[in-house]
């Protein structure tokens, strides 16, 4: 029997499925939201009651999955996927491994484990805060000027970066961007930081 291939969506649909397949069935497994799915960097992060899968939409948002540690099973992602493909209706098959495996998602956690794990997600999925870097026992960090990599004016330690500026080539984990109260176009050192 010849297979039609499956829509973009379904398919992705299916991955994000084997991603969290759990041994398990529904047992703290979470979906999270439905969009067309954009090329861009898929995060996949530990924390520390499970693991969370990202992938970004086109509208800004993401999708994704999450599953406590207890649960996440990778060894069952094939069988599933094999299943679906295998179906002779693969959309019901779909249908049926998300009833099966996702029975609920983040926007209505069904206990309070649930809610834990969704609340883990959202505070992952917060974007880092960037600080001025510490610098030895200094208050102060050198900057550079981007157009000219002269030095430029000295930032204090621990004030606010501003990532979404002009930057710079980062420096390990760190980033080189400009701060507040900085003058536009001149950058220091920036490591992630707590509010």
């Amino acid at each position: 029997m010849i297979h039609k291939p499956l829509p973009y969506k379904i398919r992705f649909a299916i991955g994000l499925i084997v991603m969290a397949l759990g041994s398990a069935a529904g047992v703290s497994i979470a979906r999270a939201g439905s969009c067309e799915v954009v090329p861009g960097p898929v995060r996949w992060e530990t924390g520390t009651l499970g693991k969370h899968l990202y992938v970004p939409c086109a509208n800004g948002t993401h999708i994704g999955l999450s599953c406590t540690h207890a649960v996440c099973d990778p060894a069952k992602f094939g069988g599933v996927i094999a299943g679906i493909y295998v179906a002779a209706d693969r959309e019901a098959a779909y249908a049926a491994a998300v009833k099966m495996y996702l029975p609920w998602s983040c926007d209505a956690p069904p206990d309070a484990a649930a809610l834990a794990l969704c609340k883990e997600r959202a505070d992952i999925l917060k974007p880092p805060v960037w600080r001025v870097k510490i610098n030895g026992t200094t208050t102060t960090r050198p900057s550079a000027v981007l157009a000219t990599a002269l030095a430029g004016p000295r930032a204090t330690v621990g004030v606010l970066c501003l990532p979404d500026a002009p930057r710079g080539l980062p420096s390990g984990p760190d980033i080189r961007a400009q701060w507040t109260g900085g003058p536009a176009g001149v950058v220091t050192i920036c490591a992630k930081g707590t509010q």
